[in-house]
């Protein structure tokens, strides 16, 4: 993209009311073009993500409703026909320069006011809605609960629909039991334990739900890497960034492992962690297994060597745990094999594991309008060594007196290309 530095900031701010035909729709429209300062906050890891608005009390609204006269007086604050209060809908798409390149960088519901001049809307994006969907008390099958079939259910009504790449991954957890009245967001939130990220993320300009495994996780068939655009942003450090915090270097090969995880229907769990052996960086040393439960034990996928060492630390004695908080740890995730398949495949995924380190943050000119779960293509000409493609897992956006900022966090390398 041209880099048009004294391009005027131009932001479009929409709220209104829900449309309760379509949750995704906002009636009533009144249309905001200034405001003192505004900030997003955008994480695959979070699943409800937020915004903060800033607007002095002198602003000046559009607004699609007129009273008998022709006209409307717009009440800000303080009453039941107020145009900032809970609940409204709110739209903000930002951009420099003309209308055409505006993009929207959020959408969702203004949650709470702190007043004052100038005054602040706190606002979460569309999954909000997920707060507020009541479920009844939920127990899935034995057997095992496949995204695709569980999902829907407890998204119906709420106007938001499963991403189609996660459709495509159709993943397969435990059991679910939630054995009293909760909320959506209650129960995708718990699919964490398990490894699973869920967030909100656009498709063609609509929220739909993302799930799948984190950037650390090397199943890539079902990472969240495979809701991405193929195509990186090209971002040049002498043009785009406005600010670098960035550290990138090399990793110990020696301090490299891979936590493997099974997963078994009744929601229990087996880990062990795969390293290269200290004596002999050839060959791989599994450490920290985990003990399972009786019940576990008795699984027809158990081999005999599992249930014989009842699974205990192999190499540190049982009952006892090897250090890895020097190590550069990712995940690798199974459902419903026994240890020494775990363990193979996981062997086997050892040698995909990226051997740079990242810590630091990215903050770039608003160019792009990034969000959390895109790549990025990095060029810095006196730093060659940092030249690759990065995923981004977090991206703050500030808009207002200080100019279109964005703030990134890019916690993994994809290739050196």
């Amino acid at each position: 993209m041209e880099i048009h530095g004294l391009s005027i900031l131009n932001c479009l701010i929409t709220i209104g009311d829900e449309d309760p035909n379509d949750k995704l729709n906002i009636l009533n429209k009144v249309t905001v073009n200034e405001v003192v300062n505004l900030q997003i906050k955008d994480s695959y890891q979070t699943l409800i993500n937020s915004a903060t608005v800033e607007f002095t009390r002198q602003i000046t609204v559009k607004s699609s409703l007129k009273d008998e006269f022709g006209t409307r007086e717009v009440k800000l604050m303080g009453d039941k026909d107020s145009l900032f209060k809970r609940g409204k809908r709110i739209n903000i798409k930002l951009c420099y320069g003309i209308d055409e390149n505006l993009k929207t960088m959020f959408d969702g519901y203004i949650t709470s006011i702190v007043s004052g001049n100038p005054f602040t809307l706190e606002c979460e994006d569309m999954g909000y809605i997920l707060k507020q969907t009541a479920l009844d008390p939920i127990k899935t099958s034995a057997k095992g609960t496949k995204i695709n079939e569980f999902v829907p259910t407890i998204l119906k009504g709420t106007g938001i629909e499963l991403h189609p790449s996660t459709k495509e991954m159709n993943m397969e957890i435990g059991q679910i039991i939630y054995p009293q009245s909760c909320t959506a967001a209650d129960i995708l939130n718990r699919f964490k334990k398990w490894g699973i990220m869920c967030y909100m993320r656009n498709y063609n300009g609509i929220p739909h739900l993302a799930i799948g495994r984190t950037f650390f996780s090397v199943n890539t068939s079902e990472s969240l890497l495979k809701d991405m655009p193929d195509t990186p942003y090209d971002i040049e450090f002498d043009e785009n960034v406005a600010e670098d915090n960035l550290s990138i270097h090399k990793l110990d090969p020696a301090l490299i492992a891979l936590e493997a995880i099974a997963l078994y229907p009744n929601n229990s769990m087996f880990k062990a962690t795969i390293r290269r052996d200290p004596k002999d960086l050839s060959k791989f040393q599994v450490v920290n297994e985990t003990k399972i439960s009786k019940n576990q034990l008795k699984n027809t996928l158990l081999s005999e060597y599992d249930k014989n060492n009842n699974l205990t630390n192999q190499y540190g004695g049982k009952n006892t745990k090897i250090d890895l908080s020097a190590y550069n740890i990712r995940t690798f995730h199974e459902y419903n094999v026994n240890r020494d398949t775990l363990i193979k495949n996981a062997e086997a995924k050892f040698g995909e594991i990226s051997q740079t380190g990242i810590d630091g943050d990215l903050t770039i000119f608003g160019d792009f309008g990034l969000q959390a779960g895109c790549k990025i293509r990095l060029t810095d000409n006196l730093n060659p060594e940092r030249n690759g493609t990065y995923v981004v897992s977090e991206v703050i956006t500030t808009f207002g007196v200080k100019g279109y900022r964005q703030k990134l966090k890019i916690p993994y390398k994809l290739s050196d290309k």
